[in-house]
């Protein structure tokens, strides 16, 4: 007896066959311009933030360094309900430095 089988095409939502998505690390303020333009394209993201490492109040700039580490409410405000939030690790370890 032979079976009838049908071809399965897995789709995403609304039917489309095809998905674009973008993934961040570290929660900082570089974010902010990214997340807005993100936004305004209609473009959905993973942000991977390092939870042992967010500072509780907003920190000044580092002298060598261009940006800063976002709070974690900084965090949570920015990235919203339309963006995803992920661990990436509690302090963002080296990983070759590790035993």
């Amino acid at each position: 007896m032979a079976m009838n089988r049908r071809k399965i095409y897995p789709t995403w939502p609304e039917g489309k066959p095809k998905v674009f998505t973008m993934s961040y690390d570290d929660g900082n303020d570089c974010d902010i311009r990214l997340v807005e333009l993100m936004r305004k394209h209609h473009v959905k993201g993973t942000f991977n933030i390092n939870s042992g490492v967010c500072p509780l109040e907003p920190m000044p700039y580092d002298a060598p360094k261009k940006w800063r580490r976002l709070t974690m409410k900084e965090c949570i405000d920015l990235y919203g309900d339309d963006m995803e939030i992920a661990v990436h690790g509690m302090v963002h370890p080296t990983w070759d430095r590790m035993p």
